[in-house]
């Protein structure tokens, strides 16, 4: 017996002759489907945060909370620095124990010669090649007060109280400015009219007086 192979296969549907129409089901295997090709640009997924709409794109495909945590990051970077160098004083509480004289002169040193600015984990790695022990030290006091010691809660009021209270200077400043001198002269007017009524309440004040004599 001859084996079937692909190609005879091929070969006699090809050539036998068509004496019913194909069905829908049956062409599906010959006819290969155009891909979809939309007719619009696709656009980029957006997050919902509170019912405001936030591009994906706006901090480089990151969400506005992944961001705020990098910039946290290289915060609490900034933290466990000023706690590892009071620790290596001698000062703070339970870092008598901490005391290294030789320790506290290589981070200052470091400091002074690359001062953290906006990538704590950069920071870091240049600190771990000049000395290995002080970077993985401040990594761990890093983690632990992100995790335990920082108060997540307050931060979250004292963010949203700051922010009222900065929108209200904004605005009063914004009205100094366009409208400063319609503000001066109804200061004015108000004091003026104070004065007068302070002054005819001490007229009428003398006037009893001079009559109970």
């Amino acid at each position: 017996m001859v084996p079937l192979t692909l190609e005879a296969v091929l070969t006699v549907r090809l050539s036998a002759p068509i004496t019913k129409p194909y069905s829908r089901c049956h062409l599906r295997q010959f006819v290969r489907k155009p891909r979809f090709l939309p007719s619009h640009p696709i656009k980029r997924h957006s997050r919902v945060a509170n019912g405001m709409h936030v591009p994906s794109d706006s901090f480089g495909g990151v969400s506005p909370e992944r961001k705020a945590g990098e910039i946290l990051r290289t915060f609490f970077t900034f933290v466990a620095v000023k706690v590892v160098m009071a620790q290596l004083e001698g000062d703070g509480r339970g870092s008598l124990g901490s005391f290294n004289a030789s320790g506290y002169t290589t981070l200052s040193k470091f400091i002074e010669t690359n001062p953290l600015r906006s990538n704590g984990d950069e920071w870091l790695s240049k600190l771990m090649l000049e000395d290995e022990m002080l970077g993985v030290r401040i990594m761990e006091v890093r983690a632990a007060y992100a995790k335990a010691d920082f108060e997540w809660d307050n931060c979250q009021r004292v963010a949203v109280e700051d922010m009222t209270k900065a929108n209200t200077a904004v605005m009063r400043k914004h009205a100094q400015s366009r409208f400063g001198g319609l503000l001066l002269q109804d200061d004015v007017v108000e004091i003026d009219k104070q004065s007068g009524a302070e002054g005819a309440a001490d007229g009428g004040r003398e006037d009893d007086e001079k009559k109970g004599e």
